[in-house]
């Protein structure tokens, strides 16, 4: 799908889900949605096990497990505030990141997962355990049409990372055929051996430092 293609389909998530409000009832039919409609996962209700079994004191269920990108999500209400502590069945309090952290460490060494995703269908706040003491960063439901890229790591996280890389790749080399033109203009006879030669020094010239 082109960018347009992939805006229609994000407005028509947003629709389908803006007023849902009960956690029980539609929190698998939402991410089967949002992997298979807005990312083109394809085997999205494969991909992503929910009510996957973690052992804390209790044997307690992860709300969606997705093993290929390494992500974990808690999904609550849209009536839960996900900044405030509510009370666990061990009487516990916790937010709903530190209910997900604490089912992140019960898990084996090759489950930990990279990003936890904490939800409420209007909001999706992502925690990157590579940079564990950072604020979540916050995705709004109604913002998502702009906003979808930043969710992308759910459906492939190594193409994410290449298309990153890619991107900056073709950047550098534009730079470099704008620097490569800039120079060539300062020769009066562009085509000659000499102005070729002279540019091409310059651009492979090793940096170097007086300090």
């Amino acid at each position: 799908m082109n960018a347009a293609e992939i805006k229609k389909c994000v407005r028509a998530f947003i629709k389908r889900w803006q007023d849902h409000e009960s956690e029980i009832s539609g929190y698998m039919g939402f991410w089967i949605d949002l992997l298979q409609n807005v990312y083109g996962v394809s085997d999205a209700i494969d991909v992503i096990k929910f009510q996957k079994p973690v052992k804390l004191v209790n044997t307690c269920l992860i709300d969606g497990y997705i093993a290929a990108t390494r992500v974990l999500i808690e999904h609550k209400s849209s009536k839960i505030d996900l900044s405030k502590k509510y009370r666990q069945s061990d009487e516990t309090y916790c937010t709903p990141y530190e209910q997900a952290k604490r089912y992140a460490n019960a898990l084996p060494y090759s489950e930990k997962p990279r990003f936890i995703v904490c939800c409420n269908y209007q909001q999706f706040w992502v925690y990157d355990q590579e940079n564990p003491q950072d604020a979540p960063y916050i995705i709004e439901l109604k913002n998502l049409e702009q906003d979808y890229p930043r969710l992308s790591f759910l459906a492939n996280l190594d193409e994410v990372h290449l298309n990153r890389q890619t991107a900056l790749t073709m950047q550098a080399g534009t730079l470099v055929g704008r620097i490569y033109d800039a120079l060539h203009q300062q020769y009066q006879d562009k085509d000659s051996p000499e102005a070729c030669t002279g540019v091409k020094e310059i651009l492979c010239k090793p940096l170097t430092s007086d300090h």
